[in-house]
């Protein structure tokens, strides 16, 4: 109990996955609308006091820790450099991978973090207003690094800029009260004594800090938990009203086509009569092209009854996980003497699934069923789910079986196909259909005596909306 209560603690404390598009609007609101124009005009400030100015002739060093200032002019100069690499990457971030854009933003924040502690220091310690400076850099990081490790990495990176230069700052007055006063040993403990409680209001400060990191992705939190349910919602209308569409104009193909084959069997009928009074052997090559089109039209209205059924079911927000493992313990009940081993491999943040359960119950029990089947009583039968690129969900079955040749692979999806002795030749066919439905895809892999890997792609937002 106490087990499962930490479990969704954890489940509370983790931030929903961003998408693509959302990390982009972000990066592109704060780093190149808000920070770029800021920083640019701050730099050139800086670069202006320090090259053109005239104030710093015949001046050496800076701060109270002596810095010399040919070493902050070239600090300076290498920070210029590498804004104008991370300026042009994030004006450009929309057609770079965003684990690139990404990286970019997380070292071009962790740099002027950097640049703010050493600004601490040449500016007077940290009495100064660079404090304050601190915290609009968690604030931003926030905004910027939406993923989760990624920004609270960062934030802990600037605590730890900011916990140093309070350090060197306090190392360097405490050598030049050594310097200049030369105290005697008991007064020197003193006045290390002293200095030691000067730390508190910087203890406070830490505190703070780590305080509105917290609440940053405490509020982050709640904000992307409220544009998923949004987004959610939305996807449901959307994927409801996609079905129904479907779903009507299934309905009227099959209405339209039920006419000619009501005509078609009502002369194949006239003709046999025929044929049988008359002993005309000639109307047998009629009948049978009547019930070669019979048959296939019959095919065809089969495979519109799934398309005519997605409007009486509705569209659910359908965790992966759980619906595996429904669909192997109703595969693989307990107390079955078969030798086959199934092996789970799932992501534990997988994405959700917009669907109607029955369609996905479908497609998992057909495949695993196939892939029972093709074991004959013993094997191996991995499971994996993986979250994929745009936003879907990867999902493999693979079976150690004898395998499928190649001339079949290409008609294992065909309805009616089968390389069972009792098989429907039905079940790869609606799982494929059931996959489609959704804008997804179901393939196979398979060598001789290698088994077969059926490898299917939901997405988890539907890519094509409804024309209105």
């Amino acid at each position: 109990m106490r087990f499962k209560t930490l479990k969704d603690l954890a489940s509370v404390l983790i931030s929903p996955p961003v998408d693509p598009q959302e990390q982009s609007r972000r990066i592109g609101f704060m780093e190149e609308n808000v920070v770029l124009p800021v920083k640019g005009i701050l730099i050139a400030m800086v670069f202006y006091f320090l090259f053109f100015s005239g104030e710093f002739e015949g001046v050496k060093t800076l701060g109270e820790g002596g810095f010399q200032l040919t070493s902050i002019r070239l600090v300076l100069v290498s920070y210029l450099l590498f804004n104008c690499f991370a300026a042009y990457v994030l004006v450009r971030h929309r057609h770079y991978p965003s684990h690139l854009v990404q990286l970019v933003v997380f070292s071009n924040n962790l740099m002027d973090a950097l640049i703010v502690a050493l600004c601490t220091m040449l500016t007077g310690g940290l009495n100064t207003f660079a404090y304050w400076v601190f915290l609009a850099l968690i604030i931003r990081n926030a905004v910027s690094v939406p993923s989760a490790p990624w920004q609270i990495s960062l934030n802990l990176l600037l605590v730890i800029c900011y916990v140093a230069a309070a350090i060197i700052d306090k190392t360097s007055i405490t050598f030049e009260i050594e310097r200049q006063f030369e105290l005697e040993e008991t007064q020197l403990r003193a006045a290390h004594l002293i200095g030691g409680n000067t730390y508190q209001p910087y203890i406070i400060r830490v505190f703070l800090m780590l305080l509105l990191i917290a609440c940053c992705y405490g509020v982050q939190i709640l904000f992307d938990r409220q544009r998923q349910v949004e987004e959610d919602l939305r996807e449901h209308l959307l994927r409801q009203e996609q079905l129904q569409s479907a779903g009507r104009v299934a309905a009227e193909i099959a209405h339209q086509i039920k006419n000619p084959l009501a005509i078609i069997t009502n002369a194949s009928f006239s003709l046999q009569k025929s044929m049988a009074a008359e002993g005309k052997k000639s109307a047998l090559q009629q009948i049978q092209i009547i019930r070669d089109e019979v048959e296939r039209a019959d095919r065809i209205i089969t495979e519109l009854m799934g398309y005519a059924q997605l409007a009486e079911g509705k569209v659910e927000k359908l965790n992966v996980i759980e619906e595996l493992n429904r669909a192997v313990d109703s595969v693989f009940p307990k107390g079955t003497h078969e030798k086959i081993k199934v092996v789970k491999d799932f992501d534990y943040d997988l994405l959700s699934l917009q669907m109607q359960q029955r369609h996905l119950s479908e497609v998992f029990v057909n495949l695993l069923t196939n892939a029972r089947e093709a074991l004959n009583g013993e094997g191996r039968i991995k499971i994996m789910a993986r979250n994929a690129k745009d936003y879907t969900v990867l999902i493999t079955f693979e079976d150690s079986g004898p395998g499928i040749p190649p001339e079949k692979i290409v008609k294992i999806f065909e309805a009616y196909f089968t390389t069972k002795e009792k098989g429907s030749g039905l079940g790869l066919a609606i799982a494929r259909q059931n996959v489609e439905i959704y804008g997804g895809t179901l393939t196979v892999e398979s060598e001789i005596g290698h088994g077969a890997k059926f490898i299917l792609n939901l997405p988890a937002r539907t890519m094509m909306r409804i024309n209105r």
